[in-house]
């Protein structure tokens, strides 16, 4: 009969007894449908739930339980579900509104960020300038210094000191 459990004494109620995977393998196969590969366990990488006996429970025991009905559970995040009875004119004014705020956000983030670039550009120009005057001053030190060796290039001191490099260069 439609509708009600099987007697687990009748002979053709076994299905309460047997496997969930046999109850799919004959379900599906008497529905036309091809059932899981149960004799090659490598045919196919499906999860068989697992199911004890200990937790299968008697037609009788089924009987006696208190139906329940199966809840979907409570949204706790994500998006909200559209509110039906607000009217479009509503919807677009609030639309609106968020957009005006977002827009006014990005605005004041984007000048926030061009001003930080701005004063990092400004602090990069001064330490070049300092860099170049540094380059500049350590040129003319470099010249002056040629310039010294110059003028004492007929030095006596000078003569002893390129023949002491030239000895010591020979080793």
């Amino acid at each position: 009969m439609p509708g009600t459990l099987p007697n687990p004494t009748m002979p053709g109620s076994s299905a309460v007894l047997m496997p969930m995977e046999r109850q799919m393998s004959v379900n599906s196969s008497i529905m036309g449908m091809q059932g899981p590969n149960l004799s090659n366990p490598c045919a196919s990488p499906q999860v068989q739930p697992m199911h004890s006996e200990a937790k299968m429970v008697s037609p009788a025991t089924q009987q006696m339980q208190p139906t329940q009905t199966i809840q979907p559970p409570q949204p706790t995040g994500g998006r909200r579900r559209r509110v039906v009875d607000e009217d479009p004119d509503e919807r677009r004014r609030k639309f609106l509104e968020r957009n005006r705020a977002a827009a006014t956000r990005c605005r004041q983030k984007r000048k926030v960020w061009v001003m930080s670039l701005e004063k990092k550009a400004e602090e990069l120009t001064q330490t070049n300038m300092q860099l170049q005057n540094e380059v500049s001053m350590l040129k003319n030190e470099v010249a002056q210094l040629k310039q010294l060796l110059l003028t004492h290039k007929d030095c006596p001191i000078t003569a002893m000191q390129k023949e002491s490099q030239g000895y010591l260069s020979k080793f």
